[in-house]
């Protein structure tokens, strides 16, 4: 998936986000309070209605995407109502319109619903066309798109889902190329075993990556250790000179940033990656090894927000993207909007002193 632009409003809460286009690495910079957090939200809220999810509050999107090949723009409004009969608070599709390489196959209000031409039944007023309809062949790839949404601020205490030898051997005889273990829906952890045992010269680039990052870590495995259940469950390991650091004693930061790097090179392609204070979730030292993955060839998008020098300073001025907010309308500037200067050195003195930036929240 590939999300070219959103417009976003919640009437609820009072605030709205001006249609924003996207582009494959996209840096939300702006002071604090301008709105960064708040488009990564509004993404995940789109994507939570998209698979069913009861949504609370006046909302209204329109969002434009690409995914396997077609391009769909999915419009909708949801508004709250009350069941007369329980007093519980609903919330229910007012308009809903989806459309698909331009030709519209979805048109929805509060009294009729008609998908490709034909009017269909009754459906559950406060559930997508997307879920309703995500096994039609139209309409699936629209509904798996936003699945490829991912939060990346990864919590380095997580732990992965232990597993039974025999739902071990269900999957691990799979997983025996770098393309099976990209397309699993296993969790890093797993893949990263998988990929160690299967195919090792890949291993060795994630263990050079990260020996880039942290060049005291000489090398990386994953063993499989023994819960008190009897099951299983892999354990990354960092050398550091002659000693083997187990997970649980591994950094913050550094097991963070091993399994986000990790993360994005076994994801599979047309992932949307959502990154919020990238600084406070993986560390600045991740910025360097990641250069490669955040502009490389293959199909990913990421969408971080950072207030950090550093990080600002490091990616090119042509992926910035500046968050202002005028009352409740929160905007989005290009570096070419701003006549920033052609100097990486230059656009961020400018940036930081445009009106824009340091005026990012107005009445």
């Amino acid at each position: 998936m590939r999300i070219e632009s959103l417009h976003f409003k919640n009437i609820t809460e009072g605030w709205e986000l001006s249609e924003t286009k996207f582009d494959d690495l996209n840096l939300l910079v702006g002071v604090s309070g301008a709105g960064k957090t708040q488009i990564l939200e509004a993404i995940r809220t789109v994507q939570k209605i998209a698979g069913g999810r009861p949504m609370l509050g006046n909302i209204q999107w329109s969002v434009a995407f690409q995914v396997q090949g077609h391009s769909y723009r999915w419009s909708g409004a949801m508004e709250e109502d009350i069941n007369p009969a329980s007093g519980e608070v609903l919330s229910l599709f007012t308009f809903e319109e989806l459309e698909r390489d331009n030709v519209n196959v979805v048109s929805r209000d509060l009294e009729s619903c008609i998908v490709s031409a034909k009017t269909t039944p009754n459906l559950n007023p406060g559930e997508s066309t997307l879920k309703v309809f995500s096994r039609e062949e139209f309409l699936a790839p629209a509904y798996e798109g936003f699945w490829r949404i991912v939060s990346s601020a990864i919590n380095p205490g997580r732990s992965p889902l232990p597993q039974t030898q025999r739902q071990i051997d269900t999957f691990f005889p799979k997983l025996k190329t770098l393309k099976t273990v990209r397309e699993s829906q296993r969790e890093v952890f797993w893949k990263l075993f998988c990929l160690q045992e299967h195919v090792p010269k890949e291993f060795k680039l994630i263990q050079a990556m990260v020996h880039e990052t942290f060049p005291e870590v000489l090398e990386v495995k994953v063993d499989l250790l023994e819960s008190g259940d009897g099951k299983l469950h892999p354990d990354i390991q960092a050398r550091v000179g002659e000693n083997w650091v187990r997970q649980e004693r591994i950094s913050s930061g550094m097991l963070k940033t091993i399994l986000f790097m990790s993360e994005v090179y076994l994801s599979s392609e047309e992932k949307v990656f959502l990154v919020d204070e990238f600084e406070n979730s993986l560390g600045i030292n991740c910025l360097a090894a990641m250069t490669d993955q955040l502009f490389g060839s293959r199909k990913l998008q990421f969408i971080i927000t950072s207030h950090h020098p550093y990080v600002i300073n490091n990616i090119p001025m042509e992926y910035w993207k500046v968050v202002t907010r005028k009352g409740g309308v929160i905007q989005t500037h290009s570096a070419e909007d701003l006549k920033l200067g052609r100097s990486k050195h230059k656009a961020f003195t400018e940036l930081i002193n445009s009106k824009e930036y340091r005026k990012g929240v107005a009445a």
